[in-house]
């Protein structure tokens, strides 16, 4: 199966990004490649290259996938191709990332916009939050002050917060009332239901990790639109799902991206230790 994957693999590059790219597929033009690189990044500025990163990438990602797989979640994942390539559907991505958070984790966005919520705390239920997905501080024109700014739905229009402080203390950096705002995001008409994939996904994974002594705090997932007609219709999960998009905890030892974050290039060592950490973890989810 491995050797056929790789004999379909194609030479056109469909899209490329900061940890893979996608490549087309020689059989279906439905589907997709994406080989993961040997790079972390980290601030939305800051890369570095990691012998081994796109390996573990992808092996974590495989594992999850496969939990969501048998879940019944509905995924872009298709498989393995080698040890840095996976399969997927091909998805015109939506603009936006959903986060979900069980745990809060003190080094989270979500406990900079709730500082009156202690780390620790165990939500009563998971609580998603959608945030743009942007680089260069701009979209469609807009100039933000941050990357990655909260989106919040409130009296018929979507608000646009900076992500790292109370909306209480701020005012919206701009403003798109609900009747337009699928010209301006879109795929914004799926909201509600990726909200209740996402929170599902958070549950399973959550539930995958906890008998082999990990703690997941949160997640986030992207969304995308199948082209693939007999599929189209309803969104999928179409990103990977590994340790850089997560905070996971192994008893008491980091297993994500945290790291990295935090120390910068001089935390190389215990960053690669965290993602090893993570592939160890992931592979017994998948058993």
């Amino acid at each position: 199966m491995m050797q056929e994957y790789l004999d379909d693999l194609g030479s056109d590059v469909v899209a490329t990004g900061k940890t893979k790219d996608l490549f087309s597929s020689k059989s279906d033009s439905y589907l997709c490649y994406g080989k993961s690189k040997d790079v972390v990044t980290w601030g939305n500025t800051h890369s570095l290259p990691m012998s081994g990163k796109g390996e573990w990438s992808t092996r974590v990602n495989h594992n999850l996938m496969t939990v969501f797989q048998r879940s019944g979640l509905p995924v872009a994942y298709r498989g393995l191709a080698d040890e840095l390539t996976f399969k997927a559907e091909l998805c015109d991505m939506f603009p936006f990332e959903v986060a979900v958070y069980g745990i809060i984790d003190a080094k989270s966005s979500f406990h900079k916009r709730h500082p009156n919520i202690p780390p620790e705390t165990k939500l009563r239920e998971p609580v998603a939050q959608f945030h743009l997905k942007t680089s260069g501080k701009v979209y469609h024109g807009r100039a933000l002050p941050c990357d990655d700014p909260l989106m919040v739905i409130a009296d018929n229009e979507v608000r646009i917060y900076a992500s790292d402080k109370p909306i209480g203390e701020q005012e919206p950096i701009f403003m798109v009332p609900l009747e337009v705002a699928l010209q301006i995001f879109p795929g914004f008409e799926f909201v509600s239901e990726m909200t209740s994939i996402a929170k599902r996904v958070y549950v399973t994974a959550w539930l995958a990790y906890a008998p082999v002594g990990g703690r997941l705090y949160d997640g986030k997932w992207e969304f995308g639109m199948p082209r693939r007609p007999a599929l189209k219709g309803r969104p999928l999960i179409a990103d990977v799902f590994d340790a850089d998009s997560m905070r996971l905890l192994v008893n008491g030892q980091r297993a994500d991206k945290q790291p990295i974050r935090d120390g910068g290039q001089a935390a190389y060592e215990e960053q690669v230790e965290a993602y090893k950490l993570a592939v160890r973890t992931s592979e017994l989810l998948a058993t």
